[in-house]
């Protein structure tokens, strides 16, 4: 669509209350005019705009991590990207399977240091732990990650695979 990569990129706030609409869930960080125009500005995008525009959803950090650290990271991450198709519903959702050998998920701000000294973590453009650190709890009241903003982690996935289902489950969450 012509100009939807235009214009600044939304706050963290309103890239989780997008994602939490297009979820399915009620944003209740926002404000109810807020909400209105959200939903009308989404009903105008496709999936590579919401990509562009949630970018500043979190902080994201990629380590190097030991087989076994992945293990036991995955467990402290609430989980995204390919680390959330090991939960059966959120793996037919996006026509995977789950166990990628990766570590990703959301951690609140200032867990992420902890996290890399506890389990050895090295820094890594390539990595295989993806930690996104976010300041906004609210989106995870229920413990997990909005579908739309698991979407969103695999369309910055190395993996054409993982990166076309992200984005077919954004597109689809869209014209709902």
């Amino acid at each position: 669509m012509a100009g939807t990569r235009r214009g600044r990129a939304w706050t963290a706030k309103t890239a989780w209350a997008a994602l939490a609409l297009l979820s399915g869930h009620n944003p209740t960080w926002i404000s109810a005019s807020e909400k209105s125009r959200l939903k009308s500005r989404l009903r105008e995008l496709d999936a590579d705009a919401v990509h562009v525009l949630a970018r500043n959803k979190d902080k994201t950090h990629r380590y190097r991590a030991t087989p076994d650290g992945v293990a036991a990271l995955n467990d402290h991450l609430i989980p995204s990207g390919a680390s959330a198709m090991r939960e059966e519903s959120i793996a037919g959702t996006f026509g995977m399977a789950g166990g990628s050998g990766t570590a990703e998920g959301y951690v609140m701000v200032g867990d992420v240091s902890a996290l890399a000294d506890a389990f050895g973590l090295i820094e890594d453009p390539d990595g295989n732990a993806i930690i996104h650190e976010v300041d906004l709890d609210e989106p995870f009241a229920d413990g997990r990650a909005p579908v739309a903003a698991i979407a969103v982690d695999l369309m910055d996935s190395l993996a054409t695979r993982e990166r076309s289902a992200g984005q077919r489950v954004i597109n689809e969450l869209l014209h709902v």
